[in-house]
């Protein structure tokens, strides 16, 4: 976990430049989710979320995202 923001999008930006790099769905939600909508579930995944990681959401599973702040 990293708290200062700037610092963490930082590093996932140069992280994201190194040639062999990939995204990948992470944290139990998205993991449940996944494998619910593999089972053939219709799932809504609320949760904070960038627009790429909307885009790579397995068919199935619906994003919305949310603040709470």
């Amino acid at each position: 976990y990293i708290a200062n923001d700037k610092l963490f999008d930082a590093i996932v930006q140069k992280a994201s430049r190194v040639s062999d790099s990939h995204y990948a769905l992470a944290g139990n939600a998205p993991v449940m989710a996944s494998r619910f909508a593999a089972e053939g579930c219709d799932v809504l995944l609320a949760a904070k979320m960038t627009p790429e990681l909307q885009e790579s959401l397995p068919n199935g599973i619906k994003g919305k995202e949310f603040s709470i702040f």
